[in-house]
Parts: structure tokens; C-alpha cells; sequence
């Protein structure tokens, strides 16, 4: 009789497992959606915090030349984020599934790029070497971070081994040591030229927007 009762016992606890594994398979493609939506609602807020940055001009010459400045660095991080959006939706459009390292590391990426608003700020108020050197670190740990991103899509594409895998594991190597040398080299010249890394920082979302280089065709 007890028997019996174990076997039924362990019967019912296999449906359940079962069920709950039913139940769960999905959880992978619902998390990629659930998190595009979430970063485009992220990104639009971060976008809109910036634009409330920029100081209006009274009726002063000097005034309206401050706040010309502000709309260029207003449009320096506009180009940076809608680049990292776009960067960030050619991920997704080709992501089977995400799991709990990609949320991770997308949460962690989010979080970087939040800072931009509260350095375009400091950039608008102050635009020493310093704030746009500290403009170029955050940067740089975003780009770092959407490459792991980009990394782990490609192992979820072409697994963890084989011939594309390891194609693909050297194209970001080299992409991730020539992003890093390349932002490590403007936060040296932020020091020396501010105005000038200020130009490249311009630059580099316009020239990544154009000649996209994550997208698998």
C-alpha cells in the first residue's frame, strides 16, 4: 500500500515538473521581447532628459551662444544614444532568446548609458577636459558592454563551438581591443583638446549609424 502511495506520489510530482517545463519553455523569446520594449521605453526617456537639460537664452548675446553650445552637445549624446538604439535593435532582430547573463548584461548597459544625461549636463554647464573625458569613459563601458552583447548573440546563434563560432569570436575580439584603444585615445586628447575629442565623439555614432558593422546578412 505504501508503495503504491510512493509510486502515485512520485507520479504526480513528474506531472508537475513536467507541466512547470511546459509552462517555462517559452520563457526565453517572451524575456527578448518583454526586454526590446523595455529598452526602447528606456531609451526614449534617456533621450528626453537631455533635451530638458538645455538652458533657455534671454535676451543677451552671450546668453543665446551658451545656448547654442548646449544644443551641440545636446546633439553629440542624441547621436550616441540613437546610435546605440539602432546598434541595440540589430541585436535583438537577430537574438533567438535572452536569458539571465543577457538580461545582466543588457540592465548593465542600460545603467551606463542612463549616465549620459547627467554628463551632458555637466558637459553643458562646465565642458572641461575632465567632463568630456569622463563623457568618453562611459562611452567606452557601453560599447564594451553592447559587445558582450552582441558576443553572447552569436554564441545563442552558432552555439558555443565550430567554424562560425570561432569566425565570430574573433571579429568581436578585434572589435572589442580596437573600440577600447580608439576611446582610450580620445580620453587622452579630451585632456589636451576637449573641443576637438568633443568633434570625434560627433563623429563615431555617425559613422557607426552609416556603415553598420554588427549586422549578420
Amino acid at each position: 500500500m505504501k508503495k503504491e502511495q510512493s509510486n502515485t506520489s512520485d507520479q504526480e510530482m513528474a506531472e508537475v515538473h513536467r507541466k512547470l517545463k511546459e509552462l517555462h519553455q517559452d520563457d526565453g523569446p517572451k524575456l527578448k521581447d518583454h526586454l526590446d520594449v523595455f529598452d526602447d521605453a528606456v531609451i526614449a526617456i534617456i533621450i528626453t532628459v537631455m533635451v530638458l537639460e538645455v538652458p533657455l537664452p534671454n535676451n543677451t548675446v552671450g546668453s543665446y551662444r551658451l545656448f547654442m553650445r548646449a544644443i551641440l552637445i545636446f546633439l553629440i549624446s542624441f547621436f550616441m544614444v540613437a546610435n546605440f538604439w539602432y546598434e541595440n535593435h540589430q541585436t535583438f532582430a537577430i537574438l533567438p532568446r535572452a536569458d539571465k547573463k543577457f538580461l545582466l548584461m543588457n540592465f548593465a548597459f542600460l545603467a551606463a548609458l542612463s549616465l549620459l544625461p547627467l554628463l551632458t549636463k555637466w558637459l553643458m554647464q562646465q565642458p572641461t577636459n575632465l567632463a568630456v573625458a569622463n563623457m568618453g569613459l562611459d562611452y567606452l563601458v557601453i560599447n564594451m558592454l553592447r559587445r558582450l552583447m552582441v558576443n553572447h548573440t552569436n554564441r545563442e546563434l552558432f552555439g558555443k563551438t565550430g567554424a562560425a563560432r570561432a569566425f565570430f569570436d574573433q571579429i568581436t575580439r578585434w572589435r572589442i581591443i580596437g573600440g577600447f584603444l580608439l576611446n582610450i585615445a580620445l580620453i587622452g586628447v579630451a585632456f589636451i583638446q576637449p573641443t576637438v575629442a568633443m568633434i570625434f565623439y560627433l563623429a563615431l555614432p555617425i559613422i557607426s549609424f552609416v556603415f553598420p558593422s554588427d549586422r549578420v546578412k
